[in-house]
């Protein structure tokens, strides 16, 4: 709730909009990564945005979803190694 006393804008409402701020930039950085990576390792792009955007509510969990997919090996040179 923002308050505005005389037309300034209080310090904890100031905070409060900064936070929400921050959770809105993690919220789309982790959606469009995981997005990216998997049009890199070949995997269903919007299954990964839409898995990435519901762990991004809990950070934690969103970070360790990034690594993961981020050094998952690529299904394509699995394939070809697989093929020789």
């Amino acid at each position: 709730m923002v308050l505005v006393v005389h037309g300034l804008i209080t310090g904890a409402a100031m905070v409060e909009f900064i936070f929400l701020l921050s959770c809105l930039i993690f919220i789309s950085t982790v959606s469009w990564v995981s997005y990216e990576l998997a049009d890199v390792k070949q995997i269903n792009r919007k299954v990964s945005g839409v898995i990435g955007f519901l762990l991004s509510f809990i950070p934690p969990v969103a970070l360790i979803y990034i690594a993961f997919l981020a050094f998952r090996i690529d299904s394509i040179s699995v394939n070809k190694s697989d093929n020789c």
